[in-house]
This record gives C-alpha cells, sequence and structure tokens, in this order.
C-alpha cells in the first residue's frame, strides 16, 4: 500500500520509533488527584472518629467509593495503550480507541495512520459549553454550568469510507448494544468524523494541542486555533432534530447526567424514561448519523 494512503491498523501493529513523539492522558495529574482522594478520605474518618459525627463517616465512605472508581482510572493510565497520538515523520497515528476501554478485543482495528499529505489543515478549538442547571432553574434561578474543552478538527483528504466505518464501529462498542457487557466498557470514545471530511480528536493529552500544531504545521499543514460558544440554555426554541443533536453531543462530550436532565425538562420525561431516551440518542442514534456520513462519501 502506498506509504501517502491512510490506513487502519490493530494496535498490536504500531511500532515506536526515534523519531516519534507522543501524546497521552497524563498519569501525574491522575496520581495527585487520587493522592487528594485519599488524603481527604483519611482526614474525614479521623474527623468522624474524634467528632463522633456520623455524617463525617457517611462521607468518608462515599470518598472511598470514588478512590475505588477512581483506581481503575488511574491504573488505565500506567498501561502502554495510554496514548492518544503519535507523530512520526511519516504521519500521524490517531487512536480511535479510549485508553480506558484497554479489556476490547485487541482485533478491532483502532489506529488510524494519516499521512502529512492527507491533512490539508489542523484547528484546535476551544469550546465553552453553557448547561442549565435543572433544580435552580425550576426555582426561576438562571443557574448555569460552564465546561470547557479543546478540541483538533483534522481536515483530511482521499477515501474516508473505511476510516469513517472504522470510528462508527468504535462508538457501537461504547453506546450500543453489543456483546461488550457495560461494566467492562466506558463511554469514551476521542475520536469522532465531525463531517464527511473533519476528525475531530478530543485533546485532554499532554503535551498541549498548541504542541501538536506545531509539528504539523513544520510538515507544511496549515494551522489555527478558535474558540466557540455552544449555549444550551434555548433549546426549547429549536425543532426536535436539532434538540437531538445537541443532546447527543451533550453525551459525546461526556456530560451524559446534563443530557438526561435536559431532556426531561423538554419532553417531560421522568428520570427512567429520559436515561433510556439519551441511552437510546447514544447508540442507535449514533450510528444511523455516522451511516448518513458514509452515504455521502
Amino acid at each position: 500500500m502506498p506509504s501517502d494512503d491512510i490506513r487502519l491498523l490493530q494496535l498490536a501493529d504500531v511500532r515506536s520509533s526515534q523519531d516519534e513523539r507522543v501524546f497521552g492522558y497524563s498519569r501525574t495529574r491522575a496520581l495527585v488527584a487520587a493522592t487528594l482522594g485519599i488524603i481527604a478520605c483519611i482526614g474525614l474518618s479521623l474527623g468522624g472518629y474524634y467528632s463522633g459525627s456520623g455524617l463525617l463517616y457517611y462521607v468518608a465512605a462515599v470518598c472511598f467509593v470514588g478512590l475505588v472508581v477512581m483506581q481503575t482510572f488511574v491504573r488505565a493510565r500506567f498501561r502502554p495503550t495510554n496514548w492518544l497520538v503519535r507523530t512520526t515523520n511519516a504521519g500521524m497515528l490517531v487512536q480511535l480507541r479510549s485508553y480506558l476501554n484497554y479489556r476490547f478485543s485487541t482485533d478491532d482495528l483502532t489506529v488510524a495512520f494519516l499521512p502529512y499529505e492527507r491533512m490539508r489543515l489542523a484547528r484546535a478549538v476551544r469550546e465553552r459549553r453553557v448547561i442549565p442547571e435543572r433544580d435552580r432553574s425550576a426555582r426561576g434561578i438562571d443557574a448555569v454550568t460552564e465546561v470547557r474543552r479543546t478540541v483538533i478538527d483534522l481536515e483530511l483528504t482521499g477515501d474516508l469510507t473505511a476510516l469513517s466505518r472504522a470510528i462508527d464501529e468504535e462508538i457501537q462498542r461504547c453506546f450500543g448494544n453489543g456483546p461488550i457487557r457495560p461494566r467492562t466498557r466506558y463511554g469514551h470514545v476521542p475520536v469522532r468524523m465531525k463531517s464527511t471530511t473533519v476528525m475531530q480528536i478530543e485533546w485532554k493529552a499532554t503535551p498541549r494541542a498548541d504542541v501538536l500544531l506545531e509539528i504539523l504545521n513544520a510538515h507544511g499543514i496549515s494551522t489555527s486555533t478558535s474558540q466557540e460558544t455552544i449555549d444550551e440554555r434555548g433549546l426549547a426554541s429549536v425543532d426536535r432534530t436539532e434538540q437531538e443533536k445537541r443532546l447527543l453531543q451533550l453525551v459525546e462530550a461526556g456530560h451524559k447526567i446534563a443530557a438526561i436532565d435536559i431532556a426531561r425538562r423538554l419532553y417531560g420525561y421522568d428520570l427512567t424514561e429520559a436515561k433510556a431516551f439519551v441511552e437510546g440518542l447514544a447508540g442507535a442514534g449514533v450510528r444511523a448519523e455516522h451511516d448518513a456520513a458514509k452515504r455521502t462519501l
């Protein structure tokens, strides 16, 4: 296969090289968060012991449960699969699978090799998303939560059918109703096809996105940065199709609980109905969206 073709690989096919730059999720931040959690848990337990407060014991127990959940994230960051992007002299390797889902089958094609010749431009977008708070908004208080993230949009050329299919299949493994049990999968997919020609990478890796842009720019790729604000408070004024699209975007960005709360407010669902509706969007809805994109390729 020509070296300037986009290729899909199994994770085991990826080999380290001296000229590569690896971008992964910070181990230091995970250790610091775990250490702070342990300190808080011990402090609450001691406070409950000396004060005789049952409430502090309860909070300490909740903190301990959080630590048990957190250890999965910490351990995953110390596995060799903890990387998102590798840059080489020939191109860029992008892992389509979240580092958290290392239990998935290694037979899947979850790494994309993108030659620099197939990249038209790269843009780092710093998103600011405004999400209404359900409980306080119900009382007439205009309360919102602001969440921020950085994504990198890569505009690609060539035949992207196989790449789009591989991303779609990984999304289905995370959100669909396949053979993988929910307890052994995480609803995290770091890479998506934003459009028929644009791959979007959620950037929580280190070094910063600016470092990747500098590398791409050195290989002759046009780069830029921008900011975007997404306000979810006006969803009641748009049509149902746009509402479902925006709710799905919330889930994809890691705000499933917020999506459920907004669905309850928009459609009058109870908690169980809203949860089922949002999960349906993240499963069958995602597949329909990507199937439509592939038909236009």
